[in-house]
């Protein structure tokens, strides 16, 4: 059987009508020669898309290979051996390949970024990042971000996300410098009245759904995908409206 994509479902677990159109069901892969894999994790219990979805034609088929063996118990330490998992079953390698992946939450960091009366970024956000539209946050004046938080895509180009962004914060500017202005600020009403649609619209996503991905905090908050559409957020970029923000003359 020809793959197209490598993340397929469970049976019985809930996913978009039109998907399910193309993706194929657990039964529907050949697992000859390696049964154990169907008692293993390779079958997602979670809806397509949910995590970031691997395209690949030959995934199950390298796991079914003779020189290949899978196993999900979590890695308990590295010894001079190779490998000792959780269950105490040491695993013999001559090269280990560290993949642990990154940091997806905390967006500036390692930078700190201090704002009025001396707040510190990364506390102001603690476990949960936010910003208006992504750009802007209460308390740090003069302060644009390109990427930050909820302006991630899992369908379209973040270039076009941050040309979008860059051209918010060009025209911010020039209306501060238009106005003899020192500092402009997103008001806190500002972002809580995005956060009320944005957190709205973020529950009908698939990646709200019940599984842990890098869009997610430990507490389960997506704070790096977008919500909306490509064609909303640039509608909303575009749209200046300086009641929102505040404005410190020199």
């Amino acid at each position: 059987m020809k793959m197209t994509i490598g993340n397929l479902m469970k049976e019985g677990v809930p996913s978009n009508p039109l998907l399910a159109m193309f993706l194929p069901s657990a039964s529907d892969v050949d697992f000859a020669g390696n049964e154990l894999l169907k008692e293993n994790d390779v079958i997602p219990n979670y809806p397509f898309g949910c995590k970031r979805a691997l395209i690949s034609d030959e995934w199950f088929s390298c796991l079914k290979m003779e020189n290949v063996t899978l196993d999900s118990n979590p890695i308990a330490k590295i010894v001079p051996e190779g490998i000792q998992t959780k269950d105490g079953t040491t695993h013999q390698f001559d090269v280990l390949i560290y993949g642990t992946g990154f940091e997806t939450n905390t967006f500036v960091s390692p930078m700190e970024v201090t704002g009025v009366q001396g707040k510190k970024l990364s506390e102001v956000w603690g476990n949960s990042p936010y910003a208006y539209l992504g750009l802007t946050v209460p308390g740090f004046p003069n302060m644009f971000m390109c990427y930050g938080p909820n302006t991630n895509l899992g369908h379209n180009s973040i270039i076009f996300m941050i040309e979008c962004q860059v051209e918010n914060f060009l025209a911010l500017i020039q209306d501060l410098t238009s106005q003899k202005g020192a500092a402009i600020e997103v008001k806190q009403s500002t972002v809580e009245e995005f956060y009320d649609k944005a957190d709205k619209a973020m529950e009908k996503t698939v990646w709200a759904g019940d599984c842990s991905s890098w869009y997610k905090t430990k507490d389960g908050k997506v704070v790096n995908n977008l919500p909306f559409s490509c064609v909303k957020y640039w509608d909303m970029t575009r749209v200046h409206d300086m009641s929102k923000y505040s404005i410190k003359l020199d």
